[in-house]
């Protein structure tokens, strides 16, 4: 892939990263900008790449194996496991929604 000269605007390129995951959801937006200003262009172009080649050599499934994650997924996931946790509460400050399991009411 082609190198990103760490002086392109940060807007742009979360853009340009979004496109090529095919993420259209404004939040997911927010977040690629959150990590282009936290981390820089050069290692935001290195997780695009990594998630390419992820989903080039069939993707990767949830954590509970039951599906396969999208390429937004994978980017977010890799970004997740890299990022000191100060970062981490920088570019994902809202805990992650857990599905509430069945039949499991307090009433």
């Amino acid at each position: 892939m082609n190198e990103v000269p760490e002086t392109i605007d940060t807007k742009q390129l979360a853009a340009k990263i979004a496109a090529q995951l095919h993420e259209k959801n404004p939040y997911a937006l927010v977040q690629i900008e959150r990590i282009v200003e936290r981390l820089g262009a050069k290692a935001s172009h290195i997780l695009l790449e990594d998630t390419l080649k992820i989903e080039a050599d069939g993707g990767m499934l949830t954590n509970d194996k039951k599906r396969r994650r999208s390429a937004g997924g994978v980017f977010f996931y890799l970004v997740r496991g890299r990022v000191s946790p100060e970062d981490r509460k920088i570019i994902f400050p809202y805990p992650r929604q857990r599905k509430k399991e069945s039949g499991s009411s307090k009433s």
